[in-house]
């Protein structure tokens, strides 16, 4: 029983997360939300996996609030970036799939304070400079 509600748990956005994914997507750099929300993951993981989320983003992202994405099995069939959750964070998190939620909303903002150019643009070489 467990398993099915796993299964079936919706990803959260924050609101500002929800407008940064939309922007990104006009700008022709995405086509789905998730792949958004996967692409913020991916940046939390390769710049600070142990970010500690603050308080609002949490707040913003607790059921019921925020935004329905996608299921979390869907951004990552196969379970990698759930694997680097757990083998990258220092304290393994409770449940790997709220960290995921959280790192995907927390990097997707970072993607838009950090990586993105005047024209919003992910500015691809600053991204590289950051993970090296």
């Amino acid at each position: 029983m467990k398993e099915e509600k796993e299964k079936n748990r919706y990803i959260h956005q924050a609101p500002e997360v929800v407008k940064v994914n939309k922007a990104l997507r006009d700008k022709g750099m995405f086509q789905a939300p998730g792949d958004v929300f996967k692409f913020g993951v991916i940046v939390a993981l390769a710049v600070n996996p142990d970010i500690k989320i603050s308080k609002s983003l949490k707040e913003n992202i607790k059921r019921p609030k925020g935004s329905n994405l996608d299921q979390v099995f869907t951004l990552d069939p196969t379970g990698q970036l759930i694997a680097m959750i757990k083998g990258l964070e220092k304290e393994p998190s409770e449940d790997p799939q709220i960290r995921f939620e959280e790192l995907g909303n927390w990097g997707v903002l970072e993607i838009e304070k950090e990586y993105l150019d005047a024209d919003g643009y992910i500015n691809w070489d600053k991204i590289k400079k950051s993970v090296k």
